[in-house]
């Protein structure tokens, strides 16, 4: 049993230890030969028991337990033959949970492959080639893509007028000329697409793109809650897993209803590059 640490855990030493000896943060219990020491165990790491060590434990930051607190733990004690029963049936019961965790975890990777050959499957054109084969008036890619870059100029013209409008300027000969187009992607490396797509590059569909707040973040839950690169998970957003903050904050920076959250920033790769559509808002601005 740990005395420092994580207070209160048990461990039977396997015959299969070998020589060994342990620091003072560890007591070592030697039972008599007529109590299962598989018995205490499961007694002393069972949660009524946790709750007991734990009020026992003394220390601020580093807990500890005394020897005298550790003798004064009380335990059941059953005859010897159904403490070895009961000890059996928990590792029977133990066995069963170890074997369903595993077949739960075999699910799980043959759903993450589903997934992942379903979203192969999308982006290729595959899930869609017999709607193709029955809408083949449907607009193109390169009609919806000549339609949303018009909108785009437009958009982009719009913006630069009203900014001289604001700063009393009329617009030199040239302003038009500033326009930049959307960058084109490098196709060289790129799969081969269904007749009718085409490669673009995100650029081309973007209304806006920009960073997140620098707001130093609270934990104490006061103020607008704030997404963290860990809250975007591949095609889903946690809501829960926010800090907060408060202060004036930028209106460009709230989130609403399908906006995209792509991630940029993280200590983990796990967490970069990792999209995901707002969905069910509510009233969580």
């Amino acid at each position: 049993m740990t005395i420092t640490g994580w207070i209160g855990i048990t461990k039977v030493v396997p015959p299969s230890m070998g020589e060994a000896y342990v620091n003072q943060s560890v007591a070592l219990m030697v039972l008599p030969k007529y109590i299962d020491s598989h018995f205490v165990s499961y007694q002393l790491n069972s949660p009524s028991l946790r709750s007991t060590t734990n009020e026992l434990s003394i220390g601020v930051g580093r807990s500890s337990l005394s020897l005298d607190s550790i003798r004064s733990i009380p335990l059941s004690v059953a005859p010897l033959s159904e403490q070895r029963r009961i000890v059996a049936l928990i590792e029977e019961q133990f066995s069963r949970l170890d074997a369903g965790v595993a077949a739960l975890e075999r699910v799980r990777a043959n759903l993450k492959r589903y997934r992942t050959a379903v979203l192969k499957a999308a982006v290729e054109g595959r899930l869609t080639e017999t709607w193709r084969q029955e809408n083949p008036d449907a607009e193109s890619a390169s009609e919806l893509l000549g339609r949303i870059l018009r909108e785009r100029r437009e958009r982009w013209e719009q913006e630069q007028l009203a900014a001289y409008e604001k700063k009393g300027k009329k617009p030199p000969k040239n302003w038009r000329s500033k326009y930049k187009e959307p960058a084109r992607p490098d196709t060289e490396d790129l799969s081969s697409l269904p007749d009718g797509w085409m490669w673009v590059s995100v650029d081309a569909f973007l209304t806006s793109l920009r960073s997140g707040s620098p707001a130093v973040p609270n934990d104490d839950g006061i103020g607008v809650p704030i997404l963290r690169s860990s809250s975007v998970r591949p095609g889903a957003v946690d809501f829960q897993d926010a800090r907060y903050v408060s202060g004036e904050l930028l209106e460009d920076n709230f989130l609403h209803e399908h906006d995209l959250l792509f991630t940029r920033l993280s200590g983990s790769l796990e967490y970069v590059g990792n999209c995901a559509v707002v969905k069910g808002l509510g009233d969580r601005r």
